[in-house]
């Protein structure tokens, strides 16, 4: 059965009961400061840690952003989704693979990776 990416490696770290998800943390430093304010490119469930080490959610709400906060931080969490690279690392999987054409829409193709892992695959 062809499933998503994300289902993929979430019936993997599942099968294995390791953490899907890994925090990455960003310095205040490397956010851009664009019309006097800091542009963050971030999602909704990332966290603000300050000065103190205190944590604030960097969305209040699915709309507002906790501007108070995003005055003086020291850096921001990042909850992502690891890599099937990283999966595969942390757990010693072995899939089988083949090559195969992944279809890109109006006629074009690319060179992807057909994986399997027990009754699932995925095209990467």
């Amino acid at each position: 059965m062809e499933v998503t990416y994300y289902q993929f490696c979430k019936t993997i770290a599942e099968d294995f009961r390791i953490e899907l998800n890994q925090k990455h943390k960003t310095k205040f430093n490397q956010f851009p400061i664009k019309n006097g304010k800091r542009k963050i490119n971030s999602f909704h469930d990332a966290t603000i840690v300050d000065k103190q080490g205190n944590e604030y959610p960097y969305m209040i709400s699915q709309t507002v952003r906790n501007e108070e906060k995003l005055i003086e931080f020291d850096y921001i969490y990042i909850t992502r989704s690891k890599n099937l690279n990283q999966i595969i690392e942390e757990t010693g999987v072995v899939l089988t693979s083949k090559s195969c054409k992944i279809c890109e829409g109006g006629g074009w193709y690319s060179q992807g990776t057909k994986h399997f892992y027990k009754e699932i695959s995925c095209e990467v």
